[in-house]
């Protein structure tokens, strides 16, 4: 033993100039007590850990500790190295050999020493781990603040254990009822290090604490004139909710008294009681108990209004909630949309030496206010495919704040393919909070493989009506439709960018016709 002592010093004062691995020192410690290790694996159960917290430390097990290390030759303490504490290590491809984490937090903030109804209500701590659940870890802490271990509450001996597959465990805190007037007093639970031999892979009994390291909770004592406030709030609706008028809103709300029960609600409306009731029990139900209410306000009227809920407990405590901020909008707050083609033909090819496509472009107006943003959803359906025959559109435009006017540009893709006409429906999807839809709610464009002539229409597949009619490019002009050719509507405005108009239509319902007409307008028209 002497000779493997000396050999082990040899070894260690070697390191100083030609450091080795740390599972080679680790042997060489394991072996200087006795004990059989290798290289490549640490032992199952290392001797020098300190698992014992302060509080359990005896005057017999400091002894029976020292007189442990007190075995080991003498002539080896100088060269021993010492244990240390362990630290978190980098990933080495597994997350097995990582260092558990150990937190504590507050799960049940309030201990009595009795309640009301004469029975105890506890506080509690929660003590997580995040890493390996394979084995149960044992968490050392120590306890302080204004209560007393042992006299305020019921002992705790400073040691809880993580069962095995399991990420926490529950610390308990009961309180002891006494007949000193001590008021609120505070328990303070704080983890503790505990020092582990630097091997790896790290020993299953080590831990490191991580940020959360100190909880808290109070112990009120068996004092019955104090009566505790309960606790309300606003389930539903969800905060800044939006509602179309007329609307039925359902107002759902929960409460809780500690020491009691809920005795009378009132829902407010803008500081006003819009409903109110008496809780009535032939048998009171139990301390802490949650309680609901309901109320469907059938008269929600257009504007921002924000909703509580105030409850009394059965000894005349009252409480309000967290006002919840509704918002109530009108037909007639809201911008009305309307949709037009203001392009209506996109060819693949508009010359053949330039390779050069022509797109086709939708218009989407708004009425009413312009200063803020306004998202518009839409959706496109026709013979032509979205994202194959044109570039993909993505189903939502934004008419800017300022503009009165948005738009969508359909950039068709040159396939080399022959398809002749190809129709895109683009609809405007309703959206009841943000804004309505007007009588013009559709429209269509056309993709063609190159530019059909001047004048031309023709009946496609799904039954449209593609038909162009001459116009002098650079004027202004008011597109028209009529039914019986003597009251016209407009239907588009602009300035004319080519030869021709395009219009798509869909065919005529039997024995109802259409008439369109183009015609020079004295200047441009902005609004109609």
């Amino acid at each position: 033993m002497q000779g493997f002592l000396q050999l082990m010093s040899k070894m260690l004062n070697m390191k100083k100039s030609k450091p080795f691995s740390r599972n080679l020192a680790t042997v060489l410690l394991i072996g200087s007590l006795g004990m059989t290790a290798s290289a490549q694996k640490a032992p199952t159960d290392p001797p020098i850990v300190n698992q014992i917290s302060p509080e359990k430390k005896s005057e017999e097990h400091q002894k029976n500790h020292n007189s442990h290390t007190a075995s080991i030759d003498e002539k080896s303490k100088q060269n021993r190295p010492d244990a240390v504490l362990m630290q978190p290590r980098q990933k080495t491809g597994g997350d097995e050999h990582l260092l558990t984490i150990v937190q504590v937090e507050t799960s049940d903030r309030e201990a009595f020493e009795t309640s009301k109804d004469d029975k105890a209500d506890r506080g509690s701590f929660l003590i997580t781990r995040d890493g390996d659940l394979s084995h149960p870890l044992e968490v050392y802490y120590q306890l302080s603040g204004s209560a007393l271990n042992g006299k305020d509450y019921v002992r705790l001996n400073g040691a809880a254990t993580i069962a095995q597959g399991q990420e926490s465990v529950k610390v308990m805190v009961q309180a002891l009822e006494d007949e000193e007037v001590e008021g609120v007093e505070e328990v303070i639970l704080t983890l503790e290090d505990i020092v582990c031999i630097a091997i790896f892979p790290p020993p299953p009994s080590c831990y490191q604490i991580g940020k959360k390291n100190t909880a808290k909770l109070k112990v009120f004592e068996n004092d019955h004139s104090i009566n505790l406030l309960p606790k309300s709030g606003i389930i539903t609706p969800g905060k800044n909710k939006k509602f179309q008028a007329p609307s039925t809103l359902s107002i759902t709300g929960e409460a809780t008294d500690k020491d009691g029960w809920i005795s009378s609600f009132q829902f407010l409306v803008n500081e006003e009681v819009v409903h109110e009731g008496t809780m009535n029990f032939i048998i009171a139900p139990e301390s802490g108990q949650r309680q609901h209410f309901n109320y469907q306000w059938k008269e929600a009227t257009p504007g921002t209004h924000e909703i509580t809920l105030a409850v009394t407990d059965n000894e005349g405590a009252s409480v309000f909630s967290r006002p919840v901020k509704v918002i109530v909008i009108s037909d007639e707050d809201l911008p009305e949309l309307t949709l037009f083609t203001k392009d209506a033909l996109a060819t693949e090819t508009t010359d053949i030496a330039s390779a050069q496509s022509d797109t086709a472009t939708f218009s989407i107006r708004r009425t009413g206010r312009t200063d803020t943003a306004l998202e518009v959803s839409y959706q496109t359906s026709g013979s032509a495919a979205n994202g194959i025959d044109y570039e993909e559109l993505g189903g939502s435009m934004v008419i800017e704040s300022g503009q009165r006017w948005g738009k969508v540009v359909l950039n068709p893709i040159d396939d080399d393919m022959g398809e002749g006409r190809e129709t895109i429906v683009l609809s405007l999807v309703p959206s009841i909070l943000t804004y309505a839809i007007g009588h013009a709610n559709t429209a269509k464009a056309v993709i063609m493989d190159t530019p059909p002539e001047r004048k031309d229409r023709k009946i496609m597949k799904d039954g449209s009506i593609h038909l162009r009619l001459p116009c002098v490019p650079g004027e202004n002009f008011l597109l028209e439709v009529s039914e019986d050719l003597k009251d016209w509507e407009v239907v588009d405005h602009g300035v004319t960018q080519e030869n021709a108009f395009d219009i798509i239509e869909s065919r005529p319902e039997q024995q109802k016709r259409k008439y369109f007409r183009i015609r020079k307008a004295l200047k441009a028209i902005t609004e109609y």
